[in-house]
Parts: C-alpha cells; structure tokens; sequence
C-alpha cells in the first residue's frame, strides 16, 4: 500500500472549493479525515491522492482540473522539488533528481529521466490505483514537470511533445495551454519529450520567477518549522502505524528531519517519540473502542500491533483504562 506526504492536498483542495466543490464533501467521499489537510508532513495512501484529484474534476464539472493544478500559482505544488533550482546546474540536472526524490514524497509515483537521441524523456508510472481513473492525477503530474522546466529553462520552452496512455480528457485548448506543444493520447506511455539542448543550458537563479518561488517557500518552510513537532508528529505516526510500522527514523525523514534533531526537539517540549507514539495508540483506541463488535485482534493492526496480546499488555502497561467484558469478543479496555 503505498503512502504519499499530503502535500498536495490543500492545493487540490482548495482550488476545488474555487470551483464549487464542498471540502467536507471531497473528505467524506474519500473516506480522508479534514486532519490530514492541515500539514503537509501528514501521510496518505497514493490511491487517495490520485482520487482527490479525479472527484474534484468529476464535482466540479472540469475535466481539465489536474492541469489546473499543475498550471496554478500555489507555490505549494513545487514545493517538493522547487528548491533544487537553488542546488542545481542545470534543469537536466533537476529532474534527474527530482525523478528520484519524489518517490519519497510519494511511494506510487514511478518516474524515469532517460537521454534518447537529441532528446531527454521523462516517463510516469503509477505503482496504486484507487477507485477512480488515474488520468486526471497522471496530466496533473506531467504538467508539473511541464511548469518546472518553465520555471527553469525560461517563459519561451516548450517541450517536443507530450504523451498519455489514457485518451483525452479535456478540450484541446486546456493542453494547449498547459503545454504549448503537441499532445498524443492512447500512447504506450506517459511522458514528456523536451530537447536535450534546452535542458542542458545552466538554470539561471536571477530568473525573478525563480527568486518568487523560492522566496515563497522558504517563507513556507520556515512557518512549518515553527510549529508544534508534537502537533506535526501525531498525524505521521497515526498514518504509519498500520501500514509502514512507527518508528522513529522513518517519521523522522517525513517531517524532513534527522532522527536525533527528532528526539532533541522533543525532549525541548518534555517528551519523547515513544511518549507521543503511546498517545497516539491511546487516542486511536478511544476512537475505535465505540465501534460495536470490535476485539483486541481487531484492534491491534490499527495500534500497529501483529496480536491481540500486544494490545493488552500495551494497556497495562500504560495504565488509565478500565477493562470490561463484551458479549462478543474478549476484554476490551473503556476510558475511565
């Protein structure tokens, strides 16, 4: 099951409310809880981000939405990626690392940056599908991959020509816009061809766009570092801890940090990762215990725990809960 940093999200979300589709709705429909929209260290599955993408196209009636947000202002849809202008030669250089960097922003994105002829290819595979197609998540990607090399190489780039497996989606105009090139459908990939001559030009960091988005997100990045890393943490571990297993260094590199500047900024608040990892389980347990039929087995790959015994002794370890008898299943622990 891959997982994927929501960093998107509030992008996604917020131009679908521009275009008439209710947050509360888009959530309930993807069974996503509103807290995973409030920071971008939170992780998702994939599938969900490809579904979000898709319902806001199909609510909003736009069927030209995923290039609607590649093509958008939000400085936030760059901001995996959009610092390496800043660490990089070259725009061929960018996206050689940013096709292996985003895999750790999204474990179901699958991209290749290969040299073919005078030309450079970038292709996109997805490693999830959720219930929706997947068209709409895969144009939203490509037409990012589009704007940064705008962003780098100048306002005059174009790429040689864009490929889909899927079939068009939207009116001719919307690709054009998003592409300023040729756009084929029903191809044996997905991928942006771009002259190798363009891509090997030094990335020129005077460029004001460049200054503006890195401005933008330094200004981002410093207001997330000022957050609580208590509040940060608790959503990475309540997504780990039944799909990926909570351990430190892995929620560590989600918040973007080493895993002892984890534990020291920890320690500053009084606390340490297993203290805020055993309130975390203890929330979830207080969440699921008013479900009717639920068991310790049940129980325990939602704490991130292999048996029911785990469970238990995780409760007498930590204490503050009663244990009663349910008719349909073992003991079961009920906040005092």
């Amino acid at each position: 099951m891959p997982l994927a940093r929501s960093s998107l999200l509030p992008v996604i979300v917020e131009l679908a409310e521009k275009h008439g589709v209710a947050a509360a709705d888009l959530f309930d429909d993807l069974d996503l809880d509103p807290s995973q929209f409030s920071h971008p260290t939170t992780v998702i599955e994939s599938s969900a981000l490809i579904d979000a993408v898709a319902y806001a196209a199909r609510a909003s009636g736009r069927r030209d939405f995923g290039l609607k947000v590649a093509t958008s202002d939000d400085p936030r849809a760059l901001a995996p990626i959009g610092f390496l202008a800043n660490h990089c030669g070259t725009t061929a250089e960018a996206l050689a690392i940013t096709t292996r960097h985003l895999s750790t922003h999204n474990r179901a994105l699958e991209y290749s940056f290969l040299a073919e002829g005078p030309n450079y290819v970038c292709r996109l595979r997805l490693a999830a599908q959720g219930k929706y197609p997947s068209a709409q998540y895969i144009e939203m990607c490509l037409g990012l991959c589009a704007r940064l090399c705008t962003l780098f190489v100048g306002d005059a780039w174009r790429p040689e020509t864009v490929l889909f497996e899927h079939d068009r989606e939207a009116d001719p105009a919307a690709y054009h816009r998003a592409f300023r090139a040729p756009v084929r459908f029903g191809q044996e990939m997905n991928a942006v061809v771009m002259r190798r001559a363009d891509l090997d030009q030094p990335i020129d960091r005077d460029n004001p766009a460049i200054q503006d988005l890195l401005k933008a997100l330094a200004e981002i990045q410093e207001r997330e570092s000022r957050e609580d890393i208590v509040v940060r943490l608790g959503p990475v571990l309540r997504s780990l801890l039944a799909v990926d297993g909570a351990a430190a260094a892995r929620a560590a590199k989600l918040l973007g940090l080493s895993p002892r500047t984890l534990q020291r900024r920890l320690a500053e608040r009084g606390t340490t990762f297993q203290q805020v990892l055993d309130d975390v389980r203890l929330s979830l347990v207080r969440e699921h215990l008013p479900r009717p039929g639920m068991t310790l087995a049940e129980l325990a790959p939602i704490l991130g725990f292999s048996e029911a015994s785990a469970v238990s002794r995780f409760l007498r370890a930590t204490g503050g809960f009663k244990h009663h008898k349910k008719k349909d299943g073992p003991a079961l622990p009920a906040a005092e």
